[in-house]
């Protein structure tokens, strides 16, 4: 996967650390979503954290793709990954 060779390399620690997959996600939600969920599963709080904060982003541009992509996620067995999907709702919720 690509992302996990990425973030093998990378210590995700802040939204800007992600800022190209931000880019594709607001321009194509779908290609962004693999790579994001890759961070979501990730032992490490703070690439969990980065990747939640990417989804808001890409929520402001697209959300209702981010909506429909987070209600599959919310029923995925990973309690990280279903709670990324609430998080990264955040922004809609307002």
């Amino acid at each position: 996967m690509v992302c996990r060779s990425l973030c093998e390399q990378l210590i995700v620690t802040k939204v800007s650390d992600v800022k190209e997959i931000v880019k594709k996600g607001i321009a194509n939600p779908r290609q962004a979503f693999p790579e994001i969920k890759a961070l979501a599963r990730s032992d490490d709080w703070a690439e969990r954290e980065v990747s939640a904060t990417a989804l808001v982003e890409i929520s402001k541009k697209q959300p209702d793709e981010l909506i429909a992509e987070m209600l599959r996620w919310s029923k995925v067995q990973d309690p990280n990954v279903r709670r990324t999907a609430s998080e990264s709702l955040r922004h809609i919720a307002h």
